[in-house]
């Protein structure tokens, strides 16, 4: 019985290191891919706003973009109406976006405010398959294509 009950806990031990070490594997493969696509040149261009098209909310002349550069800790692009840049800081899957800053054109209905002041929380953050997604706790917030 005690051989038994031994072997169950090596086995264990086994499985756990094994499990921990693929999991670190997978974290450092995703740390490489966000860093290849946060980089400077690479933009995103929004696809969803809030589980919505861009175009029924009332991006229609031009779709928002994101410029990330992560070694750098800036981000810039173009929030529908004016151009924009600011800060940007990681922390695991979460990133903060502040001290943003944009030219002043009016655009009469895009909803311009509510894309800063959505962008400047903390977010969540995943890529699949060259779409990155943002997520304000568990709800999916805006999600960008990176263009080629």
């Amino acid at each position: 019985m005690k051989n038994i009950f031994l072997v169950i806990m090596v086995a264990g031990v086994l499985f756990s290191c094994k499990t921990a070490k693929s999991s670190s594997r997978m974290v450092e493969k995703e740390t490489v891919v966000a860093q290849e696509l946060f980089k400077e040149g690479n933009t995103w261009e929004l696809i969803s706003y809030n589980g919505q098209a861009p175009g029924d909310v009332g991006f229609i002349e031009r779709l928002p973009t994101l410029i990330i550069n992560k070694a750098e800790g800036r981000v810039g692009g173009y929030s529908g109406c004016n151009s924009f840049g600011g800060a940007i800081t990681f922390d695991d899957n979460k990133l903060h976006i502040d001290k943003v800053m944009s030219t002043k054109r009016y655009c009469d209905g895009v909803p311009e405010h509510e894309f800063f002041m959505m962008l400047q929380q903390p977010l969540m953050y995943k890529i699949e398959d060259s779409v990155l997604k943002l997520f304000k706790e568990d709800a999916l917030v805006l999600s960008f294509q990176l263009k080629q």
